[in-house]
């Protein structure tokens, strides 16, 4: 029997002249990634993306007028941390979109909002205390939760100043059973290491930076090593620590403007960034620190806030742009190229900001902030949402 032409329904490969059926019809390609089909996304035979679709909001608990509402995916729940007045939150929330605890730290300070990691058998939660927002002195913690959303033991202290310092990130390397962990202040960023117990390290206080850095990540590789993104005078740059958290040759320029965030797809790093026109690109580093390609261009102008995350096969980035701030979310292949067109993921009367997502192997998490700026005192609550794929 003569082979069937792209488009053609199909039984079996064997049929077309692609050599491959995928979604019973013939297709130009294998078409088995994340959020990928050959039929019923425009011409049938033509692998594309599908759109993301955002389920039900889910309010998150305790974060009425909070900060650093953020996402994690822990094996098989997601959690989500966030700081409101003297209490930093953590909720668990099932794979299917479900609260299923909360576990409060009562601080004896204030502080900048705090960031979460998982080892694989607990979280870490770490801040920043202080008396003076603009001075000094602080000290830095890191609190032990059981998956259950139970505290463990009491906050431990991992670095003192004279002066403000602010936590920024933590990330597990389990490559060394360590946490690696980023403060900035006025003497610059600073890079420190905690054991699985979270016991600070001897020794491993290792200054990055020479001044103030906007809002450093951190990320852990298989290697036992890091990668870290921050902002310095307008400009963001990618640094590579080696195991001590000391770093790896000069800090590499990835553009002009600011960024939030760092991922890791395993073999490259993802940094998100956004320009001084408010322009939104996503840029590729190796493992080495050489840039991949071109910086892929997203979203123009009135970009806010922006996020990144490997999906096992290519990249989200997900974001708020607009006035009223809406979150927007686009895929990117792993080789740079953007993956059909950027998705509307919310719709509301108020500004919706600081979007942030995790991928749970299977689908998204996104939390994120809307924003009611009708009155001269601005409310605001966090709402989690699952993405799917339509």
């Amino acid at each position: 029997m003569p082979k069937k032409a792209q488009g053609t329904a199909c039984s079996g490969a064997a049929e077309c002249t692609t050599g491959l059926c995928v979604d019973n019809v013939c297709c130009d390609r294998a078409c088995g990634g994340t959020c990928e089909a050959c039929r019923g996304l425009g011409a049938d035979g033509t692998c594309s993306s599908s759109p993301l679709i955002k389920g039900v909001d889910v309010p998150v608990p305790s974060t009425d007028q909070s900060l650093g509402l953020q996402v994690i995916w822990a094996d098989t729940q997601y959690a989500l941390s966030s700081l409101q007045g003297l209490k930093a939150n953590v909720s668990m929330v099932s794979s299917t979109g479900t609260v299923t605890g909360t576990a409060t730290v009562t601080l004896s300070q204030a502080s900048d909002p705090p960031s979460l990691a998982w080892s694989g058998l607990e979280f870490v939660l770490g801040w920043t205390s202080y008396a003076d927002a603009s001075a000094g002195p602080t000290t830095t913690y890191l609190q032990r939760i059981g998956s259950g959303a139970t505290l463990v033991g009491s906050p431990l202290m991992q670095q003192t100043s004279a002066s403000r310092v602010i936590f920024r990130d933590v990330a597990w390397s389990a490559a060394r059973s360590e946490y690696g962990l980023l403060t900035t202040g006025s003497s610059g960023m600073t890079s420190t290491r905690a054991n699985v117990s979270a016991m600070p390290l001897p020794g491993s206080l290792v200054s990055m930076a020479t001044a103030w850095s906007g809002t450093p990540a951190i990320v852990a590789r298989a290697d036992g090593t890091y990668g870290a993104a921050y902002s310095a005078g307008g400009t963001v740059f990618l640094a590579r620590l080696d195991g001590t958290g000391t770093r790896i040759g000069s800090e590499v320029t990835v553009g002009s403007g600011f960024s939030e965030q760092i991922a890791w797809s395993g073999s490259e790093f993802g940094i998100p960034y956004i320009g001084p026109t408010r322009d939104l690109k996503l840029a590729r580093f190796d493992a080495g620190g050489t840039r991949q390609g071109f910086d892929v261009a997203l979203a123009g102008q009135e970009v806010y806030s922006a996020w990144a995350t490997w999906a096992g096969d290519r990249w989200l980035v997900v974001w708020s742009q607009g006035s009223p701030a809406e979150v927007y979310g686009r895929f990117v292949s792993a080789q740079g190229s953007p993956l059909g067109t950027a998705t509307r993921l919310t719709t509301t009367a108020t500004q919706t900001d600081f979007p942030r997502a995790a991928w749970s192997g299977q689908g998204f998490g996104l939390t994120r902030y809307e924003i009611d700026t009708s009155t001269a005192t601005w409310t605001w609550a966090g709402y989690f949402s699952r993405l799917s794929c339509d």
